[in-house]
This record gives structure tokens, sequence and C-alpha cells, in this order.
């Protein structure tokens, strides 16, 4: 089928529309849409043009969203051994992604330690985030919230994404244990994140934000009328993560 397209001008013409392909194929998540995926890069590998970085990335992000995990590694291998300068921190983050979002937060683990430690990639703010959501959505929010303790608050102030999801968290924490020092930890993540979230200008993530405080105002003034479900708030947490199938737990209940 590939072979029904219209050649490509060039290489950055080529790459970019393998890229959006591949792309495709990937959220396609289906047996077709892998075997249309393999079908493609193994054409694509025929056509004599140098396929650039992001592109391999692409691959391996398929992959790894298909579990094939296998060849993901021996494709990160291959590339570090070579000097390749696409085993990278978009790569990291891609592939920490897919594993997370398929709740395979063990492999997550993996490839983030092998990626730091034995490839010496360097994350940034993105990348961390990405971890701790690949915790948080297997309900591992305690250690979610360990990843932003790597950064400091002034570089996860510099991304709302950041600031609203270990809010997420905090909030968690609070409602699982709402003792003074987690909710003096929630409230300090409020005042910090207040105008990261404000210069984003977005009313959708302002709203949840607004939420979130309310929220916490509740579990200062009677905890165990908060129920978890009314601390699942932005939509991560409450659509994507094995919480939501959780016991509606009362505040205090120490569930975590």
């Amino acid at each position: 089928m590939w072979e029904e397209v219209e050649p490509a001008a060039d290489a950055a013409t080529f790459n970019s529309g393998l890229g959006a392909a591949l792309t495709l194929c990937t959220v396609a998540d289906s047996a077709e849409g892998f075997s249309w995926g393999g079908e493609l890069w193994r054409w694509a590998s025929q056509q004599g043009f140098e396929l650039d970085g992001l592109k391999l990335t692409a691959y391996a992000r398929m992959l790894e969203t298909y579990q094939h995990c296998k060849e993901v590694d021996s494709m990160i291998a291959a590339g570090a051994s070579a000097g390749e300068a696409w085993i990278d921190h978009v790569l990291m983050g891609a592939l920490v992604d897919a594993a997370g979002g398929r709740g395979h937060w063990q492999r997550a683990e993996d490839l983030w330690l092998r990626l730091v430690r034995d490839y010496r990639v360097k994350p940034t703010i993105l990348q961390y985030t990405l971890f701790s959501k690949a915790r948080m959505l297997s309900g591992r929010v305690l250690e979610a919230l360990q990843v932003y303790d790597e950064v400091g608050e002034d570089g996860l102030n510099t991304s709302f994404v950041s600031v609203q999801g270990r809010a997420q968290l905090l909030l968690l924490m609070s409602h699982s244990s709402p003792s003074q020092p987690n909710l003096r930890k929630l409230q300090r993540a409020f005042d910090r994140g207040e105008k990261t979230i404000r210069r984003e200008g977005n009313r959708h993530v302002a709203g949840d934000w607004d939420k979130m405080k309310r929220a916490a105002q509740r579990l200062q003034t009677n905890a165990e009328s908060v129920r978890l479900r009314d601390v699942l708030i932005g939509w991560k947490a409450k659509t994507r993560s094995v919480m939501k199938q959780w016991p509606n737990h009362a505040g205090g209940s120490q569930y975590l």
C-alpha cells in the first residue's frame, strides 16, 4: 500500500510524512495499526533516505506502545553503542509515557533507570512529569511525588502541567492522611504554583486548580466528609488512573 504514496522530493519531506504515519499507527492501538506500522518501517528503510532521530524515536514509541519491549531495548542498545544522538530525553519521555499509559509502571521504571544510569540521559521537567504520571496512573501516589522531589520547586514552577500534577498528588496524599504537615505542603504548593497556573490563561486548567483548592479547604474543616472521588480532579487521575476503580475512601482512611 505504501507504494501508492507520491514519492517524496527530499529527506525532510520523507521524514515528515513518515512521522505522521507512524503516529497514526501508534494511536490506532490495534493489531492492524501495529501491522501497518511494521510494514511502513520496512518500506521506509528501503527508500534511500536517511531516517532522522525523531523518526527512530517515533518507531521505538510505536513498538513500546504495542509492548514489543525487547525490540525497543535492542534499538536503544544499538543506538547508544553507535553514539547516536536520538538516545536522548525526547526518547526517554516517549517511552516512559507509552509504558505508563499501559499501566506498566515496572517497565517505565526500568526504562528510566537504564536511560539515566547506563546511557547518561538528562531528563528535563517534561520527562520528570511523564515519569511521575506513569507512577500515578498505577496508583503509586507517594512514589509519584518522589519524582518531583528530585526537581525542586524552582524547576517545577516553570511548567503548569507539573505544578498541577504535583498538586493533585499532594491533594491525594493529604486526603489519605490529612495531617498538618501534609496539609501545609499542599497549601505551599498552591501558593507557589498560583502564578504559573494563572499565567497559562487556560480556563480548564484554572478551573481544575480552583477545584483542588476547594477540596483542600474541605479537608481542613471535615476530612471524613471528603471522598476519594472528590479529590480525583485532574483528568488523568480522574479518567485514566487505576484509582477511579478504588473504593470511594473517606478522608483520613490511610489508603496510600
